[in-house]
């Protein structure tokens, strides 16, 4: 993957459900490098959907089991970056990430060595 020039991720901007990741996984793997579930959608407010959270993490698994995809999600906190590493290939820091989170998340990942890849969003911003 490192001597690729381009990675390519797709898919939902938040998993609402075993049968909304499941057709997006299946209509993906082959086509991208890793398929997009997000658990967690950070910069909802309080009052809107925020995504599955954790609860999720068995319909991701499920969905890996069933289609061999690789999982990619954005790093929202270090507490969730945690629980992610249990489903993720790779993830991410979004476009608008809190720079407090950034370090933090960074500081969660010291050691880690099960990430494929681990990538910026819109890094111009």
């Amino acid at each position: 993957m490192a001597s690729k020039e381009i990675f390519m991720t797709a898919g939902v901007c938040s998993l609402r459900d075993l049968h909304q990741g499941l057709t997006t996984a299946q209509a993906l793997v082959g086509l991208v490098d890793d398929v997009r579930l997000n658990l967690v959608k950070p910069r909802s407010d309080a009052n809107a959907w925020c995504g599955l959270g954790k609860d999720g993490l068995y319909i991701v698994k499920k969905i890996k089991q069933l289609t061999g995809c690789k999982i990619s999600m954005e790093a929202t906190t270090a507490k969730d970056t945690g629980w992610m590493l249990e489903v993720c290939d790779s993830l991410w820091l979004g476009a608008k990430q809190n720079p407090n989170n950034t370090k933090e998340i960074i500081e969660a990942l010291r050691g880690v060595e099960t990430l494929e890849s681990f990538w910026v969003k819109n890094p111009i911003w």
